[in-house]
Order: C-alpha cells, then structure tokens, then sequence
C-alpha cells in the first residue's frame, strides 16, 4: 500500500477551512440599503467583524464565513422605513445572535432590520416583533404601549435608551401664574415704600 509522505499507516488529518465571503440582503429602496449598510458597518455578525457596503439594492456583507463557492448563507428583513436615528443591538444574549438595526424619529419606532446567518438568522419571533413595532410606530415611554408588545427586556433596553430625554418646563409667564407673581411684586414694593416713609418723633429732634 501507498501512504502520504509524513503520515503513519490509518491516519487521516482533516482540515476545517473557513472561506470568507459575501452576503447580500436585497431591499426595494436603494436610501434604505445606504442607511442598513451606515448602520452596521464596522459592527459584529456572529462574531465576526463586517465591512457593509451599498450597491445598488443590495446591502453586501463582506466577512462571513461562506462555502467553497463564496457563498454566504444570511437573511435580512426590513420593516418601515430607515427615517431617524438609527439603533443597533443584538437580539439575543448569545455570542452567536441576529442583530437588529431601529430607526427612531420624534421618539417613535419607525422601522427595524433585522439580519442573521448561518444558525443565527432571526427566528420568525423576531421578526414578528421587528414588524409589529415598526407598522405601530411605537412610541417610546416606558409606561406607554411598548409593555404590551412581549418583547424581551434586552430589545426593550436598547429601544428605550434610544428615546429622548423629556424635556424640563421652561420658566414662562402664562395666563395662570402672572396675577400670582404681579400681586407679590406688588406687595414687596408696598412693604418698602411704607417702610423708608415711617414717620418716627427723633426725626424732628436736632
């Protein structure tokens, strides 16, 4: 019998060789697939650091393992438009996780992307989820209806933190409070006047 070269009779090595490649999401708006591919360039997909480019409709993932034909298996799903300050979070606290891009506006959800490959793609939870926030414009107020939604407490952190700060009141004048304010100025002018005018007998005396 023939064996390799450097190799004792029985033995076999085996090789795991990963091939990076490709991914593309398809989307029917090409500022949609601008704003997905801004979003998460530079960020982590099951670990492994992307570059996310805009071609066309195609959001293009570069940096994912692939077969040996360069293909990389990755599903994407976009609900609502890309209109806002966009939020990216993973979904799930695995290393392995989908990861989710929010675009929130006057602190409302107005559309969600969700992408995974390989064993993380997004299960079909999630993208019920991403697409019922998104068509509800939820608006983000802890106390508001974003409680009813059963989303996890990791999207509902993420989601939240997006909000903006409540405004603090302004000092005004309004209807209600300027006679308050115009009677108490009054009365501290009437308290000083009355009293740099009281008339004491010892003025007179020289």
């Amino acid at each position: 019998k023939m064996f390799r070269a450097g190799l004792k009779p029985g033995t076999q090595t085996l090789h795991s060789v990963a091939l990076k490649a490709a991914g593309r999401v398809a989307l029917a708006d090409a500022d949609a697939v601008k704003a997905v591919a801004s979003a998460l360039n530079g960020k982590k997909l099951s670990g492994k650091p992307l570059t996310v480019t805009a071609e066309d409709k195609d959001v293009v993932f570069d940096g994912l393992d692939g077969d040996w034909f360069g293909n990389a298996d990755i599903q994407g799903n976009l609900f609502g438009t890309t209109q806002g300050k966009a939020v990216v979070f993973d979904t799930r606290n695995t290393n392995d996780t989908p990861k989710a891009v929010a675009w929130v506006a006057s602190n409302s959800i107005r559309g969600m992307f969700v992408v995974g490959t390989g064993g993380a793609k997004p299960s079909s939870q999630e993208i019920s989820w991403a697409s019922s926030v998104s068509s509800a414009m939820l608006s983000l107020d802890i106390e508001g209806p974003i409680s009813s939604f059963g989303l996890p407490k990791r999207w509902n952190r993420a989601l939240l933190k997006a909000a903006a700060p409540p405004e603090k009141p302004a000092f005004t004048f309004d209807t209600a409070t300027t006679p308050v304010y115009a009677v108490g100025v009054f009365a501290l002018g009437l308290i000083f006047l009355l009293s740099g005018n009281t008339y004491s007998p010892s003025d007179g005396v020289v």
